[in-house]
């Protein structure tokens, strides 16, 4: 049995250095994935890890899931 994801948003926040000020700015958006296509659980968490990997992120992951009860029309 599959867990399917309807949908995803993912952000990587970082420290991002300004050049102009000559210093690291903290909690910037270095990167972002998303997508309202379904995959399965297993391919989502291939994207996290591919996320942390290449931007050395990880030290902290949050997860916000939002779960729809199945309408059944004509009841």
């Amino acid at each position: 049995m599959s867990l399917y994801i309807d949908g995803y948003d993912i952000k990587v926040l970082g420290g991002k250095y300004d050049h102009k000020k000559k210093k690291s700015v903290p909690n910037t958006e270095l990167a972002q994935a998303s997508s309202s296509e379904m995959i399965k659980g297993t391919e989502l968490l291939s994207i996290i890890d591919n996320l942390k990997e290449v931007h050395e992120a990880g030290c902290s992951i949050t997860v916000s899931v939002v779960m729809k009860q199945h309408t059944y029309d004509g009841e």
